[in-house]
């Protein structure tokens, strides 16, 4: 062996060591991947509600619909991600902003919507409630999406 050559022992079968930054980029990958498919679901709630205006909340009772007030539409994830909700078209639902983050809210805890069907989740027909004064009151029920029971 001639003077100054490296000998590098062979690593035989073992695995090489992942490169520096593998671990983060993998996590960024999967997280894009997990937008891309909250997106779809989303897009798919959003057509799905179409039909009853972009607020599935029951007309008469929704405070900007009711008095046919422009406001911005979402998507709102009716049991949150961050309590185990999926980003899942089943889980999604189409309210005006005050319904799903103003002051009396889905997020505030001050309204509720429970999927009549498991199953079908909020793809099926829903029951709607407001809190008030700490009693739950009945806003209107589904027959199917959009459709109330009078």
């Amino acid at each position: 062996m001639a003077l100054g050559t490296l000998v590098r022992p062979s690593m035989g079968t073992a695995t090489p060591k992942p490169g520096k930054g593998d671990a983060d980029l993998q996590k960024k990958l999967d997280a894009k991947a997990e937008r891309l498919k909250e997106d779809r679901e989303k897009a798919k709630a959003r057509k799905r509600d179409s039909v009853v205006g972009g607020c599935r909340w029951p007309k008469d009772k929704c405070p900007c619909c009711s008095q046919g007030l422009p406001m911005r539409k979402e998507v709102a994830h009716r049991i949150n991600k961050s309590q185990g909700g999926a980003n899942d078209v089943t889980n999604l639902i189409s309210l005006v902003y005050t319904l799903h983050q103003g002051a009396k809210s889905l997020h505030s805890g001050d309204r509720r919507i429970t999927p009549l069907d498991k199953a079908k989740g909020t793809s099926g027909p829903c029951r709607f409630e407001t809190k008030v004064n700490g009693v739950w009151m009945l806003d209107g029920v589904e027959r199917s999406v959009g459709v109330f029971i009078k």
